[in-house]
């Protein structure tokens, strides 16, 4: 599966949310906050899944870079505990 964020359509750490949510949980919810999605993420998602922020530098203006880094970290950790688990089918990010 693939899953695109489109930075160029983010102005707050919602958007970003949003964008996850109608890709990858538009049949359920979740908690609208970095845990939830972090849960969901680590547990919901079917694999392989590939998640392309789009125009990041866009992003980062517009989230300040804290809440951008975070954010990447967040994506980054679950990819990384893929691969931490030898998965064959994996979580993957990309940044453009």
């Amino acid at each position: 599966m693939n899953v695109e964020i489109d930075g160029a359509h983010v102005n707050e750490e919602r958007d970003v949310l949003k964008m996850l949510h109608d890709q990858l949980f538009s049949d359920r919810g979740f908690g609208w906050n970095r845990s939830s999605l972090l849960d969901a993420l680590s547990t919901d998602v079917p694999r392989p899944v590939t998640i392309t922020w789009k125009h990041c530098s866009a992003s980062l203006d517009a989230l300040g870079s804290e809440t951008f880094g975070e954010l990447c970290a967040l994506l980054a950790s679950v990819a990384e505990q893929d691969l931490a688990w030898g998965l064959g089918d994996r979580l993957e990010v990309r940044l453009q």
